[in-house]
């Protein structure tokens, strides 16, 4: 298909348009099945990127038309169905927000479960943003498990290794719950041994002076790949997540100077994430 495009190009006043999952594009092998053209390829895509505003956008352009398929009250903007923003809680859009991967899917995910909680009232409360989502957090951990499982077998288990850990994460407990994750292939009824093998092969030939990034740093890449582990420069800074640098963990020194994970927001409640006292 891709040489078909690039072939394309030739014909005046055309443009093609190829849009594809992230997860089969990473799955395509350009160097074997294309000759080694994989940087001609590359150099052609755009990755796309959804802001706040945009999703905002999108949000309430579907709620105006819901309201005037359903004949409801004036809607302007999807705040307008939201609490209103206060010092105590915050905005509750941006709360909503945070608990995505800043994809139009799983903001209308948390909605949609939202309005299943309100019982068919019209406006959002708080009570029922967080009723809504537990269940939401359930639903997208599984849909990110379905959407990353053509290219890895079994990585609800890896997922699952992160089960009751606290929301700041550091080197030592990262490493200890990769070390669970890693004996996986020794269950006979894990999917992914193949793949698992590949990304933690270093950590059964490691010796007792190998540092843990040199172990598990393809895995910790994986993670963050997808979405699903956050990372910050030092143990007290911010997180930074794939959806606003998705290159940041492709540098080891990267993952090497970390002071401490995340797993992301999205899937803190399926997982009882634990807050500390900090």
């Amino acid at each position: 298909l891709f040489r078909a495009v690039i072939d394309l190009k030739r014909v005046r006043h055309l443009k093609i348009i190829v849009a594809l999952r992230t997860n089969i594009f990473e799955a395509l092998d350009f160097g074997s099945k294309t000759g080694g053209q994989e940087e001609k390829f590359r150099s052609l895509t755009l990755r796309m990127r959804w802001t706040s505003r945009e999703l905002e956008d999108l949000l309430s352009e579907r709620t105006r038309a819901s309201a005037a398929r359903h004949e409801l009250l004036q809607i302007g903007s999807i705040r307008d169905l939201l609490p209103a923003t206060n010092k105590t809680r915050g905005s509750a859009l941006e709360y909503i927000l945070r608990r995505t991967l800043m994809r139009p899917r799983d903001a209308i995910s948390y909605f949609n479960e939202c309005y299943t909680q309100s019982g068919g009232k019209t406006k959002i409360n708080w009570e029922t943003i967080h009723t809504a989502e537990h269940e939401y957090s359930v639903n997208r951990l599984l849909a990110l498990r379905d959407e990353w499982k053509p290219n890895f077998p079994g990585l609800e288990r890896v997922f699952d290794q992160f089960t009751g850990a606290y929301v700041r994460i550091d080197p030592a407990e990262l490493e200890r719950r990769l070390e669970g994750a890693a004996l996986l292939v020794a269950e006979p009824t894990f999917a992914g041994v193949v793949w698992m093998t590949e990304l933690a092969g270093r950590a059964w030939a490691s010796g007792p002076d190998d540092d843990w990034v040199d172990m598990y740093y393809p895995l910790v890449r994986l993670l963050y790949n997808v979405g699903f582990l956050g990372l910050s420069r030092s143990g007290n800074g911010p997180a930074i997540f794939a959806e606003e640098d998705a290159t940041f963990a492709d540098l080891p020194r990267h993952v090497a100077e970390a002071g401490a994970f995340f797993v992301h927001p999205t899937f803190r409640a399926s997982l009882d994430i634990r807050h500390d006292d900090d």
